[in-house]
C-alpha cells in the first residue's frame, strides 16, 4: 500500500469478476425483505375482494332479470317476484338458493351468463370473438354477444336484428333482456307511441279516434274506438285525469259532456259570489233555527206549567155550575159561593152562586 508500512493487497480473481472461466459480470439479485412483501399482499388482497365484488354485482342483475322474466311468463306472482327482488338487495343472502329456484321453475338463463361445461364456443359476428356465454339469438338464429347487442340498441331509436338481410326489429321484451338503461327503454315505447300516432294520422278509414295525454310536454296518447263511451284516463306522467270523450279536466264523474260547461259556469258562479251568498243564508237560517229552539223549549216548559196546573185544579178544584169557573175551597163548610167566601170577602172574578161543594164536578 502507497505510504504505507503493510503488505501489498491480494488482487481479485479474474473468476469472480466473471462469474467463472471466460463468462460476464452477473450482479447478485436483491433479496426481498418482509417490508416489502406486505404491501403486495395487500394488492393482491384488495383486487381480489374489487373481483368478487363485481362478479357479486353481475350475479345480482342477473337473477334480477331472471326474477322478472318469472313474474313476466306467469310463473310467479308479482307478491313473490318483489319478495325476491328485496332478498337479493340483502348482502348476505346466497344467491346459490334462489337460482336453483329459477332453475327449477324453468327460468333461461341471463344473456351473459355462461354456459354450462361442455358446451362448445361460438363467435360472435360483430366483435368477432369467441364467447361461452348464451348470448342473443333473432328469430332466425343470428347469434351476437350481450355486450355487442346492448350498444346496437342504445345506439339505435329502433334496432333490427344486425345481421344483414335479417330485418327483425326488436321489441320491448328484447330490451328488457338486454338490460338497456330505463331511459333508453322509456324512449323506446315513446317512440313506438309517436309511429303509432303518425301512422293513425295518415290513415283516415280508421275507425278509431286519438287522445292525447292533456299535459304538458307529454306526449303519450291512447286509441279508442269511435263507438267506445267515455271514460276516465289517467296519463302516468302525473298530469290530471281528463275525460277521453270532451277532454275536460277533472273527470266528470255524474255529469254529460255537453253539461261541462254549464256546470263550470255553474261553478264559477259560486265561487264569484254565490257560495258567500248562500252562506250568509246559511248563518242566517242556523240564527232562525236557534230562535225556534229556544221558542220551542220555553213552550215546552209553558205546558207542563200548564199540565200540572191543571192537574191541581183537578184535584183541588170544582167547576161552578152557572158560569164554568174553577172554584177552590180554602176551608169551612160544604157551602161555597162563586168568586167570594160564604161570609163574604176574598172576592175575585166569579158570578156569586151557591152551590154544594160536593154536588159539583
Amino acid at each position: 500500500a502507497p505510504g504505507g508500512g503493510g503488505p501489498p493487497a491480494a488482487p481479485t480473481p479474474p473468476s469472480e469478476l466473471t462469474g467463472g472461466a471466460g463468462g460476464a459480470l452477473a450482479p447478485t439479485p436483491p433479496r426481498l425483505g418482509n417490508a416489502w412483501w406486505a404491501p403486495l399482499r395487500r394488492c393482491l388482497a384488495a383486487v381480489r375482494a374489487s373481483v368478487r365484488l363485481q362478479q357479486s354485482v353481475a350475479t345480482r342483475h342477473r337473477l334480477r332479470w331472471r326474477c322478472h322474466a318469472a313474474r313476466r311468463a306467469g310463473l310467479v306472482a308479482s307478491a313473490n317476484c318483489s319478495q325476491m327482488l328485496v332478498r337479493l338487495g340483502n348482502p348476505l343472502v346466497f344467491f346459490g338458493e334462489l337460482c336453483d329456484f329459477l332453475d327449477g321453475l324453468g327460468v333461461p338463463p341471463a344473456l351473459d351468463e355462461r354456459a354450462p361445461l361442455g358446451t362448445r364456443p361460438w363467435h360472435c359476428d360483430i366483435c368477432r370473438n369467441s364467447q361461452r356465454s348464451r348470448g342473443w339469438c333473432c328469430p332466425f338464429s343470428h347469434r351476437f354477444c350481450m355486450e355487442c347487442m346492448s350498444r346496437w340498441a342504445e345506439a339505435s331509436p329502433f334496432p333490427t336484428c344486425p345481421a344483414e338481410g335479417c330485418g327483425y326489429r326488436l321489441g320491448r321484451r328484447d330490451l328488457e333482456d338486454l338490460r338497456v338503461s330505463e331511459a333508453r327503454l322509456k324512449a323506446f315505447q315513446e317512440g313506438l307511441a309517436q309511429e303509432s300516432i303518425d301512422a293513425l294520422r295518415q290513415d283516415g278509414r280508421a275507425q278509431i279516434k286519438l287522445f292525447r295525454c292533456p299535459g304538458a310536454g307529454c306526449n303519450a296518447g291512447v286509441t279508442l274506438k269511435t263507438s267506445e263511451p267515455r271514460r276516465r284516463w289517467a296519463c302516468a306522467c302525473g298530469a290530471p285525469a281528463a275525460c277521453t270523450g270532451c277532454g275536460a279536466s277533472p273527470y266528470h264523474f255524474h255529469g254529460r259532456c255537453d253539461e261541462v260547461q254549464n256546470l263550470r259556469a255553474r261553478w264559477l258562479a259560486w265561487l264569484q259570489g254565490g257560495g258567500e251568498a248562500f252562506r250568509a243564508l246559511e248563518r242566517r237560517a242556523a240564527v232562525e233555527a236557534a230562535a225556534e229552539q229556544v221558542a220551542h223549549r220555553e213552550a215546552k216548559t209553558r205546558r207542563a206549567e200548564l199540565a200540572r196546573d191543571e192537574e191541581w185544579k183537578a184535584a183541588n178544584c170544582r167547576v161552578c155550575p152557572r158560569c164554568a169557573c174553577a172554584v177552590e175551597k180554602v176551608g169551612g163548610g160544604e157551602a161555597v159561593v162563586c168568586g167570594q167566601s160564604a161570609h163574604g170577602g176574598h172576592r175575585q172574578p166569579g158570578c156569586g152562586h151557591r152551590f154544594v161543594w160536593q154536588d159539583a164536578e
